[in-house]
């Protein structure tokens, strides 16, 4: 619900408390979000017509520069876009404790032993400190990564969430996805670089390691999908490959494709070919790993 009073715009939300920094919280939210400018000068007033207990509802008063014909909004699709905008962020904050669970080995723990409280988790996993990997645990219980038990104060796996962080050859494994993200931020400036000037980012140059992080984004699929689907899918490849073929894997990236190849099909030979140096180097390492 919005109206326009001269210079005024009074647009009333609904807030869960009324906690002053709460509010001072929400505003400051609506600006980072741009839904607000910060030269602009903002209150909050409490209604006075309103008689809810347990979520007050306020007016926010924008005071704003210019004639009176000020921009109107609708409620409604603000809320939405609103709540669309914190998914996203929230699903953005998720990325760095879920890569931190991962490399501790915290996902694989609760799943591999079964429940457990954060001090049991802790000790499982090599003696970590006990508040950060409750305070992890319970991000991820918020996120609805891991399952949490209030009465035992034990967290768990899920088989539907051990699909996605521990099994690493389902085919919804994602840890590749959170290192692909992270890998796509580190490279930011350097896209960013190239707005200005039209120049390229080279494949090797984006980030540290989106590379061998596109390569583990991939791989669940190439488990699952190469020897099963994709190959008996090319007619006569499959009973080229059992007889023994030679094969170039072009654009090999870090390997998984060719090696899948190579262990199901052994009459065959098989070589890798990328233009990326550090690629061919990783892909060389998995073949001894």
């Amino acid at each position: 619900m919005t109206r326009t009073l001269g210079f005024v715009q009074l647009a009333i939300f609904r807030l869960p408390t009324d906690d002053k920094y709460f509010r001072r919280f929400a505003l400051e939210c609506f600006r980072t979000l741009g839904i607000l400018s910060r030269n602009r000068r903002c209150r909050w007033m409490a209604d006075p017509a309103d008689d809810s207990r347990s979520a007050p509802r306020y007016t926010l008063s924008v005071i704003r520069r210019g004639g009176p014909n000020v921009a109107q909004f609708d409620e409604s699709k603000l809320h939405q876009f609103v709540g669309k905008m914190l998914g996203d962020l929230g699903g953005a904050f998720s990325v760095p404790t879920v890569r931190i669970g991962l490399r501790l080995g915290l996902f694989n723990a609760l799943h591999e032993g079964g429940p457990a409280t954060s001090d049991e988790l802790a000790k499982r996993t090599g003696g970590l400190a006990e508040r950060y990997v409750r305070e992890w645990a319970l991000a991820q219980a918020a996120n609805g990564f891991v399952d949490y038990n209030a009465t035992s104060r034990k967290f768990s796996l899920s088989p539907e969430q051990a699909m996605v962080f521990a099994e690493k050859d389902s085919p919804v494994y994602l840890a590749g996805a959170f290192d692909l993200v992270a890998a796509m931020i580190e490279g930011e400036q350097k896209v960013e670089h190239s707005f200005r000037t039209g120049a390229g980012v080279r494949w090797g140059d984006s980030a540290g390691c989106l590379f061998c992080a596109t390569g583990a984004f991939f791989r669940p699929g190439y488990v699952n999908n190469i020897v099963q689907n994709w190959l008996p899918a090319l007619d006569g490849v499959e009973a080229k490959l059992k007889s023994g073929a030679k094969v170039a894997d072009v654009g090999c990236g870090v390997g998984f494709s060719t090696l899948l190849m190579a262990q199901a099909f052994p009459k065959s030979h098989f070589v890798g070919y990328d233009f990326h140096a550090p690629s061919v180097e990783e892909a060389n390492r998995h073949v001894v790993a």
